[in-house]
């Protein structure tokens, strides 16, 4: 996660919080650096980030739009919300980075998923990165469909087949 600690503070003043929570930036710095095995990681995400919000005093509805955003991720359907549907193209932008580093990715979502058997692995990720090459668009947004649609799709081939045994 890359954001500056003056980020994190403009942030939060434009989310209306009267100060910004101390300690909350290495918190959610050190949660994001974890390699959680609950399948509940985005409703616990979505939870904490609402809780936070919250507790910084902002509004409520401010709240609710940010667990609905984490959610949102969980299962990457698309949305007919611009905000949304940015966030979402966002987050899977990395199937369309440069094949050395989609590898590099990939080589981390195994080590996170170390603790599953290897065969049970493959199968589970080709499933998953099988799902979005069966989609007829990857990405909702035109800039990121334009620039990264036909790359994800060669780097999730490639994937595929190698997990295929």
């Amino acid at each position: 996660m890359t954001i500056s600690v003056d980020a994190w503070q403009r942030l939060w003043t434009e989310l209306g919080a009267a100060e910004v929570p101390r300690g909350l930036f290495n918190q959610l710095v050190a949660a994001y650096s974890e390699r959680p095995k609950a399948r509940d990681n985005e409703e616990r995400s979505a939870d904490w980030a609402a809780r936070s919000i919250l507790a910084a005093d902002c509004d409520a509805a401010v709240a609710e739009r940010v667990r609905a955003l984490v959610l949102a991720t969980d299962g990457h359907a698309a949305s007919d919300d611009a905000d949304t549907q940015f966030l979402l193209d966002v987050d899977l932008a990395i199937l369309g980075a440069a094949p050395a580093r989609f590898a590099e990715y990939e080589r981390q979502v195994r080590a996170e998923y170390a603790h599953v058997p290897d065969a049970e692995f493959r199968s589970r990720r080709a499933q998953v990165l099988g799902t979005f090459l069966a989609r007829p668009r990857i990405y909702g947004t035109v800039a990121f469909h334009d620039a990264l649609e036909q790359r994800a799709r060669d780097n999730l081939q490639q994937a595929v087949a190698a997990l295929r045994p």
